[in-house]
């Protein structure tokens, strides 16, 4: 039932590009709420800095709970120090909910290191 909702949630959802040419986690926060309120389901984060080697990661976890069963699943993404909180919550949202953010300006800027791109490649779910 939870992966039916999710699968809902997921073909439903239409977060656009705010002021910016890309989604912040709060434009896609803004289009999750009523969905969410729908399905009666939740999303939770939690963040923390955890040290690899002698590199630091900020890494975000996003709870989707299926609120009348009270099963859930969590996914997980991992950036690299120097990446704001936002951008890396803005990545966990856009793995657990399926968006595509090779469509957003940041993702196909080619200034910088292209290691600021997430690591989605890391991203896993748990139940």
């Amino acid at each position: 039932m939870i992966y039916e909702k999710l699968k809902e949630i997921q073909s439903k959802l239409k977060a656009s590009k705010g002021q910016y040419k890309y989604r912040s986690c709060e434009d896609i926060s803004e289009a999750l709420k009523p969905l969410l309120e729908e399905s009666k389901a939740a999303v939770t984060m939690k963040d923390e800095v955890v040290q690899v080697g002698e590199r630091i990661y900020i890494k975000v976890a996003a709870k989707f709970t299926d609120i009348e069963n009270k099963q859930e699943i969590t996914t997980i993404a991992y950036v690299k120090e120097g990446v704001s909180l936002s951008c890396a919550r803005k990545y966990v949202l856009y793995g657990l909910f399926a968006i595509d953010y090779n469509k957003d300006s940041d993702a196909t800027n080619n200034q910088g290191d292209s290691t600021d791109k997430p690591n989605t490649g890391n991203a896993r779910r748990e139940e």
